[in-house]
């Protein structure tokens, strides 16, 4: 069996997914904030809700807008580096990949993160008008409302940069199986990454083991089968498996075991 070399993540990209949506993040919390303080103490709950309701439009809009160019901008970068990883592990095993990712896959990516980018003022809003009327009918003071907001701002931005790593990890993967798929490579090696902040047990006993591409591992505790950065805030990842005639016709003779283990996903 010939193993590749892996093909990781590319750090440059998810730095510049995050700090696109930290941006516009940074941007509505400074509207929100500007809007909501002026002339604190003299509205009534019906102007807070005309504010909020003016400030959701404005940034569903502007969200929306650059939503379209920015999962475009993502996966015209993955797929560049992806393609030229893969590539370029081809090429060093001695083999020519002509493959790249195919159109489908591409715009279903885009479509997700479109859909992930849009969701985040929504979000925002549903914590910021709990507050805003919270606010009122508790009458506190501007800057205990200030710091409300803060602490909303600070949620959001933690979840951009969730979207930012979960998606570059995820759409890697997603970009090299469909590669190999279009390749007839039907096999790769599942790859635990022990940098992980939150272990998942069943996927460091997954670590090493050959799983079919078209399929996926068997996860115990999820109950179903997955592929490497599948599951949120999974960084595993995948080295593809190129059966060599010679060394498959002697395992064949040696026993009759070997595809039954390909078929279950077994360590080699």
């Amino acid at each position: 069996m010939k193993e590749l070399k892996r093909v990781y993540p590319n750090k440059g990209v998810e730095a510049e997914y995050r700090k696109k949506l930290g941006k516009l993040v940074d941007l509505m919390s400074k509207s929100v904030m500007y809007w909501l303080l002026a002339d604190w103490g003299g509205r009534t709950t019906r102007e807070m809700s005309i504010i909020l309701r003016k400030r959701i439009k404005q940034w569903d809009k502007v969200f929306g807008k650059e939503a379209e160019k920015i999962a475009l901008w993502f996966v015209k970068s993955v797929k560049k580096h992806t393609e030229f990883g893969m590539k370029t592990a081809f090429r060093e095993a001695g083999l020519k990949l002509n493959a790249d990712v195919p159109k489908n896959t591409e715009l279903g990516v885009e479509i997700e993160n479109r859909s992930l980018i849009r969701s985040i003022p929504e979000k925002y809003f549903t914590g910021i008008e709990t507050i805003a009327m919270m606010a009122l009918l508790y009458g506190w003071s501007k800057e205990t409302l200030a710091d409300e907001i803060q602490k909303r701002y600070r949620i959001t931005i933690r979840r951009t940069k969730i979207i930012a790593s979960d998606q570059t990890h995820k759409t890697t993967e997603l970009f090299k199986r469909a590669i190999c798929l279009e390749s007839k490579i039907w096999l790769g090696k599942w790859q635990y990454t022990y940098r992980s902040e939150h272990p998942r047990e069943e996927h460091i006993r997954m670590d090493g083991t050959v799983f079919d591409l078209r399929k996926g591992c068997y996860d115990e505790k999820v109950g179903e089968y997955v592929f490497p950065s599948q599951l949120v805030s999974c960084k595993c990842n995948f080295v593809p498996v190129i059966p060599e005639f010679a060394d498959d016709l002697k395992k064949i003779v040696e026993g009759g075991s070997y595809f039954k283990n390909i078929a279950r996903g077994s360590n080699y």
